[in-house]
């Protein structure tokens, strides 16, 4: 449908989806935690911004978990573990950030106590 590098936009399912090299995105701002999903859900959702890049709404700890850790997750392209595929809302006004966090103190999750290791983290 659309296309640009770093990401290119297609139809799949009746849904608009955008697939784009994580480095590239913005997002609304530093994501403290990566991986997993801050949210509950499994959704996710990408705009084009004004610059041209991709701005992620939703997915946000995924995309900091592959820009950071170069973690693989449920939505990285398979043999491509730097490209996510997110679900296309079309484009914003919103800028957004590099995705991001704290790096002086590494986050590592507690599966026994999600609320710790924390501290020094952008909230």
């Amino acid at each position: 449908m659309q296309s640009s590098e770093p990401w290119f936009i297609y139809e799949q399912g009746g849904k608009k989806w955008v697939r784009f090299y994580a480095p590239e995105a913005k997002s609304p701002n530093a994501t403290p935690v990566e991986g997993g999903t801050g949210s509950g859900t499994h959704e996710t959702v990408a705009y084009l911004n004004p610059n041209g890049q991709i701005y992620v709404e939703e997915g946000q700890n995924r995309l900091t978990g592959v820009v950071k850790k170069g973690k693989t997750n449920q939505n990285t392209v398979p043999d491509h573990p730097q490209w996510l595929d997110y679900e296309y809302h079309g484009p914003t006004d919103n800028i957004g950030e590099s995705p991001g966090y704290n790096d002086q103190k590494p986050f590592e999750f507690d599966p026994d106590n999600p609320f710790v290791n924390r501290e020094g983290y952008d909230w």
